[in-house]
């Protein structure tokens, strides 16, 4: 009977880990699953010729989203980062990193966007304000949380082919959707 107890008894408290899905699990799994189909697209035709302006605009939409729900999450907690700071100059390094890549020609642009932002966030905390250094600190944290990332998205996708032969926009893509499918 001892054997027979704790199975059940592991059964039983199994039933507490178990979780049902979601009200709008369906609706959430569509958008996701659209999600995925439109950005693999977007990848797919992003060396194409003019094509990869749509793939930089679909990559700084979700940037914008990302950034969005970031500030979103930080006013839950009681923080105010500089929310329009942090998408202006998320989407202008986004879009400078990108050229520089491209055109190497252009490659001391992004260095200067960050030596400017530098500069000017702690500019949009001169008014006295109860926990300014947080605040700072969040919009600083989300550029480096979001922005980074996605402009090293840039850099795998236009890199020349792997010294395998192998193209990178694969890589991208699976990244893409094992972090869907696995959330």
């Amino acid at each position: 009977g001892g054997a027979y107890n704790f199975f059940f008894l592991y059964i039983r408290d199994m039933k507490t880990f178990v979780r049902w899905p979601s009200s709008n699990f369906w609706q959430r799994l569509f958008y996701s699953s659209g999600f995925t189909i439109f950005a693999a697209f977007l990848i797919a035709i992003s060396h194409a010729p003019l094509c990869q302006w749509w793939f930089l605009a679909g990559l700084a939409a979700m940037q914008f989203i990302a950034i969005k729900e970031y500030v979103r999450l930080c006013h839950a907690k009681g923080f105010s980062p500089a929310s329009t700071l942090l998408s202006w100059f998320s989407l202008f390094y986004l879009l400078v990193y990108s050229l520089a890549t491209l055109y190497p020609h252009l490659a001391h642009l992004p260095m200067f966007l960050l030596f400017l932002a530098a500069f000017t966030t702690p500019l949009a905390f001169l008014v006295r304000q109860q926990g300014a250094i947080a605040n700072i600190a969040l919009t600083v944290f989300g550029f480096v949380y979001i922005v980074f990332p996605f402009s090293l998205i840039v850099d795998i996708n236009f890199l020349p082919r792997l010294p395998s032969g192998e193209a990178t926009t694969f890589w991208i893509t699976w990244l893409l959707v094992t972090t869907k499918g696995s959330d």
